[in-house]
């Protein structure tokens, strides 16, 4: 499993140097705003869509295929893809939450506790974002996996926007949004092994 896990890392290495031109100019003219909370959402999701990339390589080069002559369980090469998407989603909290005090400090407007709660937040919703594609990546493959994607990010934005007057008065305190932040984490973690277990099985009985 090891060496799924390098092929992937290989396979983004290129593609990774794009991403940090892209993330960077996005950090500079954002920071340029005071838009600190719109850098540390989409940096996050930026890399955590990086890793997915991974699906598209492997159908070009017909990797599965070949890739499950080696001695390697299917359940083995679902792991390594989904070590490397969380690596990816993991390391992009971390950049999210270094940012955030960096700016906070040179701005004299920082509250770390914020910038944690902040982006352990957002790596919350980042890990679900993983959990609910990557079924589907594994069913209908990379181009039509990505109108799911899409119906992911646009979905929740459509509901709240279309039933943002009707929701208002029900929209709980400060306070237990921040009780309920603490829990995000773990929650999108078990919805992670649980999306992991349903790719399992869609791979198990996949024919290449």
């Amino acid at each position: 499993m090891k060496g799924l896990f390098m092929k992937d890392l290989l396979v983004l290495r290129k593609y990774a140097r794009t991403m940090a031109v892209f993330i960077l100019v996005y950090i500079v003219v954002f920071s340029m705003l005071d838009s600190v909370d719109v850098i540390s959402g989409m940096v996050t999701l930026v890399l955590a869509m990086m890793s997915v990339a991974t699906f598209s390589y492997d159908e070009l080069a017909k990797w599965d295929r070949f890739g499950l002559t080696m001695p390697v369980s299917r359940k083995q090469a679902v792991a390594s893809r989904y070590l490397v998407c969380l690596l990816f989603t993991v390391f992009g909290g971390v950049i999210t939450l270094a940012f955030s005090l960096v700016f906070g400090y040179i701005r004299k407007t920082g509250d770390p506790a914020q910038s944690l709660l902040s982006a352990y937040t957002i790596l919350s919703v980042a890990v679900l974002f993983l959990s609910l594609i990557l079924p589907f990546l594994y069913k209908f493959g990379p181009e039509r996996g990505r109108l799911f994607m899409i119906l992911v990010f646009l979905l929740p934005s459509m509901l709240l926007l279309f039933f943002k007057d009707s929701v208002s008065g029900f929209f709980p305190s400060e306070a237990t949004l921040e009780q309920a932040f603490l829990f995000s984490l773990p929650v999108a973690l078990a919805v992670l092994l649980l999306s992991f277990w349903i790719s399992c099985r869609i791979y198990g009985k996949k024919e290449f």
